[in-house]
């Protein structure tokens, strides 16, 4: 809607705006150039070089695969709901990992009417909503609040990655630092889950790339009705301290080894290929040696290099 072109009309100024720039889409500088100076003949560019594909996948290193692959192991007995965060990428395949995205904070919000209407239905699932580290500050603690007073049949999970990674590495409540860089008092997200009435017996937190304690963390979840809450904690892989921390780390699969039974290319890395039936890392520099492919391999071909 003109909304500032309406009102500036209303001033007694004559004004122009959505006559020449669009309602809908994101502006370029074509489109504003052509709303200031009209239409031009200048052509856009072109190179001779193909940029590779580049599909929206989870990042090599993301604490958040390996969460969705302990999830994707539990989809018959969930419901999930997503939220809005580089966490949305789980929703691809091979994860598929949440079945409903509405805006930002109704990945937990949203789940106390779903699990109410899951239940008049006869369905058995559980209903499972996830927010970020940052959602659960903005939006998701007065959404987990409603949760907790309606005793609803929901499993609450909070990924804390410590940043806000999705659109640019912000910072947020949970970081010790402001945006200027000044040290301050992060805030301890899983003592406020706690201040809320969470018992311990409700509350996992859990290294997502523990693929063990996020099975046995979705197991107690799935166990019991009413509210349960599961807190992933692993800082984001590109944040720059963890980059350093991680440089000249990474997996390598002994072919020797390798029976091309392709258990390591389900966690989906973007690390990880596939050659002549055998697995490799095909790209080291972005491999953080985060160890999900060690876990999968049963036959010990993968072992980290750099430690």
């Amino acid at each position: 809607k003109p909304f500032i072109e309406n009102t500036v009309r209303s001033l007694g100024f004559a004004c122009i705006g959505k006559a020449k720039v669009p309602i809908l889409g994101e502006l370029n500088a074509q489109i504003v150039r052509t709303a200031l100076v009209g239409p031009t003949e200048q052509g856009g560019y072109s190179v001779d070089l193909q940029a590779p594909p580049r599909p929206p996948v989870l990042c090599a290193g993301c604490p958040h695969r390996g969460f969705f692959f302990s999830l994707q192991k539990n989809k018959k007995q969930i419901v999930a709901m997503g939220d809005i965060g580089c966490y949305s990428l789980g929703v691809g395949e091979p994860f598929g990992g949440f079945d409903i995205s509405t805006c930002m904070g109704a990945g937990i919000s949203g789940t106390i009417g779903l699990a109410k209407a899951l239940e008049m239905q006869g369905d058995p699932r559980k209903v499972l909503g996830m927010v970020g580290d940052s959602t659960f500050f903005h939006s998701g603690l007065t959404s987990l609040i409603d949760v907790i007073h309606a005793d609803a049949n929901v499993i609450a999970c909070v990924l804390d990655n410590s940043i806000t990674a999705m659109t640019g590495h912000q910072v947020n409540a949970g970081s010790s630092k402001d945006v200027q860089g000044n040290e301050v008092s992060a805030i301890d997200l899983v003592a406020i889950i706690r201040a809320l009435g969470v018992p311990d017996e409700r509350l996992r937190v859990v290294d997502p790339l523990d693929l063990k304690a996020v099975q046995e963390a979705f197991n107690a979840a799935i166990a019991v009705k009413g509210p349960f809450v599961i807190v992933t904690k692993r800082p984001c892989a590109l944040i720059k301290e963890v980059a350093r921390a991680n440089a000249g780390k990474h997996c390598q699969v002994d072919p020797g080894k390798c029976v091309g039974c392709k258990a390591c290319t389900l966690i989906a890395c973007p690390a990880m290929a596939f050659k002549d039936n055998k697995a490799l890392v095909a790209d080291p520099a972005s491999c953080t040696a985060c160890g999900l492919c060690m876990q999968m391999c049963k036959f010990d071909a993968i072992s980290r290099v750099g430690e």
